[in-house]
């Protein structure tokens, strides 16, 4: 496989092509590989150092897609007085009413009026989610699947409703633009909650699992402890993060630790990624890679550029969250007095 590309305005590429052939043509030879058989030129030496990263889908072992509720204009909504009427519409009425009123289409194999009818009579819960980036809207939940949503994804989101946890949002592939494609949420997320574009389909990766109630977890010399939570994260990446930093790592908060010892945690191992995969420098550098697959975050250098880095990392995930004090002291305004409320005159 050769490879040539021209940049410049349309009319001197056309004019370059007319005066070329595939023989004059300087063309390079690609050393493609597997697995992907890239056909475009590849920084070698750029891919050798960042596979020698971890991905995060590796560290995170247990990750999900987010809602898909195949209605989003009756599922999701701003406030929870809305949606509480649109489920009264749904408990008082018939099929035939509901899709009139609501301008439905035909129901499809996912969804269906009288599914979504029968999950709400045997219970729900009103809850946020992220539906696009600092967009937060109310949905019902009930974890059953082809009920109200289509696909509640209950198997990972049993791990945020009611509970404290944190999420890490990215996409697999990208489909527009560089990567920019990372978010952090205490919420549920839809689909789109990173990217509108089909292709960029938002993941959520937790930070913390919650197993059921009375649930003990095996930590080797300190036996069985009770937990109420452990953490979502492979234990030998893990400990291969501490030993860079010289600190170590304990699979679970309860776990004993020894006096002196420089505990790693989970939400220091958060901060870091954050912060690399915010970096411009790391996003220009493994661009090409970014757009395939789930992001590979390097091993931190010392425990000085971790420190640092776990700082910004924290400082942005505070911000996303908007949960920073800086925010409370805004730089916008508006040019004419008023209550700042966004609302249909």
């Amino acid at each position: 496989v050769h490879h040539a590309e021209l940049y410049g305005k349309r009319e001197d590429k056309f004019q370059a092509l007319n005066e070329s052939d595939l023989k004059n043509i300087a063309w390079k030879k690609l050393d493609y590989s597997e697995p992907y058989y890239f056909f475009v030129p590849r920084d070698i030496k750029a891919e050798g150092k960042y596979q020698e990263g971890f991905k995060i889908d590796e560290l995170f072992g247990h990750y999900n897609s987010g809602i898909q509720s195949k209605r989003d204009k009756i599922c999701f909504t701003f406030d929870a007085n809305e949606l509480e009427r649109i489920v009264a519409d749904f408990e008082r009425n018939d099929s035939a009413t509901i899709r009139t009123k609501y301008s439905l289409p035909l129901d499809g194999r996912d969804w269906r009026i009288e599914w979504a009818q029968a999950d709400l009579l045997k219970g729900y819960q009103i809850e946020s989610v992220l539906y696009r980036p600092f967009d937060i809207r109310k949905t019902v939940y009930t974890g059953k699947s082809k009920g109200f949503l289509a696909y509640p994804r209950e198997k990972t989101f049993q791990h945020f409703v009611g509970k404290e946890n944190l999420g890490l949002v990215t996409v697999r592939q990208q489909s527009t633009f560089d990567f920019q494609h990372i978010l952090a949420t205490k919420l549920m997320i839809e689909s789109g909650a990173i990217s509108l574009q089909t292709k960029e389909w938002g993941y959520i990766f937790p930070l913390y699992l919650y197993p059921e109630n009375g649930s003990k977890y095996s930590v080797g010399e300190a036996g069985n402890i009770p937990v109420a939570r452990i953490p979502n994260i492979s234990t030998l990446i893990a400990k291969n993060i501490a030993d860079s930093i010289g600190a170590v790592w304990y699979p679970v908060v309860e776990y004993p630790t020894k006096q002196g010892d420089a505990r790693l945690t989970p939400e220091e191992i958060f901060d870091y990624i954050y912060a690399v995969l915010h970096s411009p420098s790391y996003r220009e550098k493994y661009k090409e890679f970014l757009k395939i697959d789930f992001p590979r975050v390097p091993y931190p250098k010392d425990a000085k550029s971790f420190k640092a880095l776990v700082a910004l990392g924290a400082e942005l995930r505070s911000l996303h969250l908007l949960e920073s004090p800086k925010l409370d002291k805004l730089i916008t305004t508006y040019p004419v007095g008023g209550s700042n409320t966004v609302e249909k005159i």
